[in-house]
């Protein structure tokens, strides 16, 4: 059918050979079971094809492109947006804009070519020069603008290097340092253990024990309990409770406003006291022992001379014992003053009503069961 002008159908239009054409119009559908060829523009509300739509140049449509393939050598170009359930390529994927996943989906892949991430062996997170890294099984490193292992997390524990700073609590077995432990605050534990020093500018306080080599310091220890040690150092040593030592050694003074008690020896230079000095046992000196009084329940012996202004015992079998001489001014005692050998004087003055051997009143003389009497003054005398 050869015509310059239109063939019109109300129905189907069927050929077993080629339809040429400028223009195939249609309000309805074209169909074939072969290879559409046109070497113009098709045009229409919508392409079906259960085949392919092949094209040399640009496929253009302003409503949808609906098949089971898109194939192209050459570009598939949009100005809107290109949605897909699946991009699958064995080229590449290019974009001037940025890819974007979202926050439920992931990148899957070797990303090892991608820039601004660390591509090393192991999980890294870095930003700049500072970066986690975690080697495979093994530790994982802080590295800080370009330190290298400012901490190093092992399966011991945590390795700083520099400042560990916490604003909270720091819990742990132990503290271990070589160096410093610096407090502005309280430190509190259940024991302090050091071969080294303590150093506080303020208190140190412990509700349990505190054991060291060496506890110095320039102003107090103070204790509501006992303190026990090997050796007690310094220029005063105060306390309000007891002082219990083995030995208290001192090149200086001891001193006391109140009882100074020792089950062993006290030894020194001086003992010096207003007070009393009180032993159970021996108090020996190779110097002078000077005090206000010197009382004793038991002796008080000496292999030079003793010297004081008032030596007082009461009764009760106190005494004073000397094997050599005593020599004082007065001696003054309310008790008895006893001799196994003589006891020698100018004068002996007072009451010796009671001394045998010697005429014991002026009106009787005695000797045995003989005497003379004169029972008055002025009476007569009894033989």
């Amino acid at each position: 059918i050869l015509t310059a002008g239109l063939i019109s159908a109300t129905s189907t239009i069927t050929s077993a050979a080629n339809i040429i054409g400028g223009n195939l119009l249609t309000a309805g559908l074209i169909s074939a079971t072969s290879t559409i060829t046109s070497a113009a523009n098709i045009t229409g509300g919508n392409l079906l094809t259960a085949g392919l739509i092949s094209a040399t140049s640009t496929i253009t449509s302003a409503a949808n492109i609906t098949g089971g393939n898109i194939l192209t050598a050459g570009v598939m170009s949009s100005t809107g947006n290109a949605i897909h359930g699946n991009i699958l390529t064995a080229g590449t994927i290019s974009a001037t804009g940025n890819i974007t996943a979202s926050a439920s989906s992931f990148f899957i892949g070797n990303g090892s070519q991608l820039t601004g991430i660390s591509s090393t062996a192991g999980t890294a997170l870095t930003n700049g020069n500072t970066n986690i890294t975690t080697a495979l099984n093994g530790n994982a490193n802080i590295t800080i603008s370009g330190t290298s292992n400012v901490v190093v997390i092992t399966s011991t524990g945590i390795n700083v290097t520099g400042t560990a700073s916490a604003s909270g609590n720091v819990t742990g077995g132990n503290v271990l340092t070589a160096g410093v432990m610096s407090s502005t605050g309280n430190v509190t534990g259940g024991n302090v253990l050091t071969a080294g020093l303590i150093s506080a500018t303020s208190t140190i306080t412990s509700a349990a024990n505190v054991i060291g080599g060496n506890i110095t310091t320039a102003g107090l220890v103070s204790a509501t309990g006992t303190i026990t040690g090997s050796s007690h150092l310094g220029a005063v040593v105060s306390v309000t409770g007891n002082v219990t030592g083995g030995n208290v050694l001192t090149a200086g003074l001891i001193s006391a406003t109140s009882t100074i008690t020792s089950a062993a020896n006290i030894t020194g230079g001086n003992l010096l006291t207003a007070g009393l000095i009180s032993a159970t046992s021996t108090i020996t000196s190779a110097a002078n022992v000077i005090g206000g009084n010197i009382s004793t329940a038991g002796i008080i012996s000496a292999t030079g001379n003793v010297y004081g202004n008032s030596f007082i015992t009461s009764g009760g079998g106190g005494g004073i014992s000397a094997s050599g001489n005593v020599q004082a001014g007065n001696i003054l005692t309310t008790g008895v003053v006893s001799a196994t050998g003589n006891v020698t004087g100018n004068f002996i003055l007072g009451n010796g009503s009671q001394l045998t051997g010697i005429i014991t009143s002026v009106s009787n003389v005695t000797n045995g069961n003989s005497n003379i009497n004169i029972a008055t003054a002025a009476a007569n005398i009894t033989v």
